[in-house]
């Protein structure tokens, strides 16, 4: 089942319909998308989104600046909630065009630090929480809900990890629907690479960006790790990492999910 949704000016965009859970239940289509920013939607990406997938609210991840930067295309009949992960003050690290370009000089820092960060730091655990929970939340017979970052990696990707970890989806699954940013960001990976070697800001430094547009399994890794050692175990990470009640998770498990 091809579940990446294709669009004209919207990168890595997928449904999670089709996800099998560990108990042989599957995520209904339609419901739960997740994507790279919208600031530059298309006409055509926003019809899609609204009638062929009944798209009613979105989850901004980004930052307060980022999103001032670049807005989100507005869409009518949509609910638009900003949930930032984390804020301004570590925004360097975040997956902004901009930063990239403007910071290539330095090294991007080791993105395993960004993800322990997100699942540990209490105010990110909070926002995290309230993201997933926003997710969780939204009727069913609404229509379906996307939630998105800058490049629908790092933070999309928790926010999707930890969704598919209450809805008891493997972790190797978890890994796989991850990796998949891989086959929208390669190119521009690449492209990046290739116009910071031909700029002269050398091979270190070109590879350092390039692997910023990527994601890799030890970053998720990084996740699962701190919900295993300092939770010791998934279920009491959502209970009270990120604060959402059991009723919470059951519902939502009812909602989406089909024999």
């Amino acid at each position: 089942m091809e579940r990446r949704i294709f669009l004209d000016k919207v990168g890595n965009c997928r449904d999670l319909g089709g996800i099998r859970t560990e108990d042989g239940r599957r995520i209904r289509p339609r419901m739960l998308i997740r994507s790279a920013n919208l600031a530059a939607a298309a006409a055509a990406d926003v019809q899609k989104l609204c009638k062929e997938y009944g798209l009613r609210a979105v989850v901004d991840l980004r930052t307060d600046r980022e999103r001032a930067q670049c807005p989100d295309v507005q869409m009518e009949q949509v609910a638009h909630h900003a949930v930032p992960i984390f804020d301004d003050a570590v925004f360097g690290i975040s997956h902004e065009k901009e930063m990239k370009e403007r910071q290539a000089e330095a090294l991007i820092p080791p993105l395993e630090g960004l993800y322990q960060m997100m699942m540990s730091e209490e105010s990110c655990r909070k926002n995290l929480g309230e993201a997933v929970r926003i997710v969780m939340e939204h009727p069913a017979d609404q229509g379906s809900i996307l939630w998105h970052c800058t490049e629908g990696k790092d933070r999309c990707g928790l926010v999707t990890a930890m969704l598919l970890t209450a809805l008891s989806v493997s972790r190797e699954q978890i890994v796989e629907d991850y990796l998949i940013t891989n086959e929208a960001n390669g190119p521009k990976a690449e492209a990046m690479y290739q116009k910071l070697l031909a700029s002269g800001r050398g091979e270190t430094v070109a590879l350092s960006v390039r692997e910023a547009y990527l994601a890799k399994r030890e970053y998720i890794e990084t996740a699962f790790s701190v919900i295993d050692t300092q939770y010791q175990g998934a279920e009491r990470y959502i209970r009270e990492g990120l604060g959402i009640p059991d009723v919470c998770v059951r519902r939502f498990r009812e909602r989406v999910l089909e024999e």
